[in-house]
């Protein structure tokens, strides 16, 4: 059985996202990829894995995202890994 991801968990994960990358990776960015990442996984994950599941792919490209900044990489918006950027 799947299960869909609650608008409740996006938004406490995109609180907890917010805390853990709070001056590293702006507000728009940390919803969006939460958002993103929460359409990924909708209906394809166990009820009792949504919240891990949710948070290790939205932490993930959170990293990904501070990393590529760091490194001098333009990231261009939110969605910023549509565009092919890698490490």
């Amino acid at each position: 059985m799947s299960v869909h991801v609650t608008s409740s968990l996006v938004e406490q994960m995109i609180g907890r996202m917010l805390v853990e990358f709070r001056g590293q990776v702006p507000l728009g960015v940390v919803a969006a990829t939460v958002e993103r990442a929460h359409r990924e996984l909708s209906g394809r994950i166990e009820p009792e894995a949504a919240e891990d599941m949710l948070g290790s792919l939205s932490r993930h490209r959170l990293i990904r995202y501070r990393r590529a900044r760091a490194n001098g990489a333009v990231v261009d918006g939110p969605l910023w890994f549509d565009a092919g950027w890698s490490e």
